[in-house]
């Protein structure tokens, strides 16, 4: 299942990429009482132009999907020195989601009772 289809209140999302996306980089991950953020760095253009970031290729070409997710139960992270772009899976069920980033020699997994959608900023790279 795409990462989209896994974030709560994705309407925004899923108007920008109806086929969601294949790959990111996992920008930022931070632990807080009760909840964590995510940050993911997509190279995906957008399937329709957002006014406010200008235009895609000159004044933008990264966009990150900033996300909270609560009731974390477990993370492995393994090998994160060696962490580059790579695609991002989910699957989800009534009780938990599991997210799975990673390549032959690095990954990140965890579970989590969901992710909730909070904003996106974009550079240039």
């Amino acid at each position: 299942m795409n990462i989209i289809d896994c974030i709560d209140n994705n309407t925004f999302l899923k108007s920008i990429f109806p086929a969601g996306i294949e790959e990111g980089l996992i920008g930022q991950f931070g632990l807080d009482q009760g909840r964590f953020s995510i940050n993911i760095h997509t190279k995906t253009k957008p399937a329709k132009p957002v006014a406010k970031w200008g235009v895609w290729g000159e004044d933008y070409d990264v966009i990150v999907i900033e996300m909270l997710g609560t009731g974390l139960m477990q993370i492995d992270i393994q090998n994160w020195d060696k962490y580059e772009s790579a695609s991002i899976t989910c699957k989800k069920n009534e009780m938990e989601l599991q997210l799975t980033y990673g390549a032959n020699d690095w990954a990140l997994r965890l579970k989590c009772r969901g992710l909730a959608f909070q904003k996106c900023s974009t550079y240039i790279a």
